[in-house]
């Protein structure tokens, strides 16, 4: 019966930290910022997310002015333990 199923996950995602963020250029702060962010690693309980920060630079070519990575993890909601 479709009426049974528990459309509710029991695990999200959480930040466990961000690692190796490195300015590149200065960043302008009366322009738009783009976040382009993509899996670089994964686990069974985990993942790192690269967050590249860009921006348009008068030519309107795009400038990468910070990197960032993240480390996330699946926890369990109802023990706040990592679960695959």
């Amino acid at each position: 019966n479709d009426n049974d199923v528990n459309t509710e996950l029991d695990i999200v995602f959480v930040t466990a930290g961000h690692f190796n963020s490195r300015k590149l250029h200065g960043t302008d702060l009366s322009k738009d910022l783009i976040l382009r962010c993509y899996p670089t690693q994964t686990g069974q309980a985990s993942m790192e997310i690269r967050t590249d920060a860009i921006q348009l630079d008068d030519k309107g070519e795009e400038k990468m002015v910070n990197v960032c990575f993240t480390s996330m993890v699946a926890v369990n909601k109802k023990t706040s333990r990592p679960e695959k």
